[in-house]
């Protein structure tokens, strides 16, 4: 079984602190990209001769993509996932 450990926007402003990062700030910018995921998938479903070409199992694919990219969306919404832009500099070495 894979094991990962989640980090939050916070986890990653500690540990910039922690490698004297300084000047350090963060944002969410889950709402700015919200309207991304969802075109997303309107994008390739809008182009039907896409469909045509492709085996079973890449059009299964798609599907899971696309079931994906809507878990995704939904968990941004519903504030679960943030998609955070952080900004820090190195300190000037003299």
């Amino acid at each position: 079984m894979v094991s990962c450990r989640v980090h939050s926007i916070l986890d990653y402003i500690d540990i910039l602190k922690a490698n004297g990062l300084t000047a350090i700030t963060a944002e969410d910018w889950a709402a700015q990209t919200q309207p991304s995921w969802r075109q997303a998938i309107w994008v390739s479903a809008r182009n039907p001769a896409g469909m045509m070409n492709v085996t079973m199992k890449q059009r299964w694919n798609m599907v899971r993509d696309a079931y994906t990219t809507m878990r995704y969306d939904e968990a941004f919404r519903k504030g679960l996932c943030q998609y955070g832009l952080i900004r820090a500099q190195r300190p000037r070495v003299n």
